[in-house]
């Protein structure tokens, strides 16, 4: 029997699509997201937001589900994952209150690793002044709308760097005949 070149091509790109995904990279991402510089945080978010670094963690990881990316959240005891994103506030604002109008913002920085090489990384912002209930939320609810929103954003991009770094389908079938 002979097989065909296009036959042969077909059987191929068939057996990589049917791989299973669970060679995905699964990313270690911290449970309490730090601030890169606590004496730059204002008292005022630091006594009463207690719960923002956490808080940023799991909208990450909702985030990362949603979007088919794969988190594992370490507790800082944990030894250093290859592939991490290291997530770190890097400014973040809170002027504003219920009654004279919020206006909010963070800022971070993400670096993302593979097996244990820094292979990107971007830097985001967001800001919010509390959406239409803003008058009826907490300065540190609204700050909790300003990481949502980035644990979205770094998804994204997450999902942009994959993509990138993918090898070429035509490289992969070319590597399996």
């Amino acid at each position: 029997m002979t097989l065909r070149p296009w036959s042969i091509a077909f059987a191929t790109c068939t057996a990589l699509l049917s791989l299973p995904a669970t060679a995905q990279t699964t990313y270690s991402v911290a449970d309490n997201i730090p601030y890169q510089d606590t004496t730059k945080v204002a008292d005022r978010i630091a006594e009463e937001c207690t719960e923002l670094g956490s808080n940023f963690s799991q909208a990450i990881a909702k985030h990362a589900q949603e979007q088919g990316v794969n988190i594992v959240l370490s507790t800082p005891d944990a030894p250093v994952a290859p592939d991490r994103l290291d997530v770190v506030i890097t400014d973040v604002r809170s002027y504003g209150n219920a009654f004279t109008g919020h206006y909010k913002s963070a800022n971070i920085q993400v670096t993302r690793y593979l097996n244990g090489v820094e292979s990107g990384q971007t830097a985001l912002e967001r800001r919010s002044m509390g959406g239409i209930t803003g008058g009826f939320k907490s300065s540190c609810a609204v700050l909790d709308r300003t990481t949502n929103t980035l644990a979205s954003d770094i998804m994204k991009w997450v999902k942009t760097q994959e993509t990138q770094t993918a090898p070429a389908a035509s490289a992969v079938v070319e590597a399996a005949q």
